[in-house]
């Protein structure tokens, strides 16, 4: 259960961290 959970919030890091990197790179471009 434990393991499912931490899996999840990294999936959902992953994905913060790559919409932000959009967002930041359509800025600056």
């Amino acid at each position: 259960m434990l393991g499912v959970l931490i899996m999840k919030t990294i999936m959902l890091m992953g994905i913060i961290i790559l919409l932000v990197g959009i967002i930041g790179f359509e800025i600056s471009y």
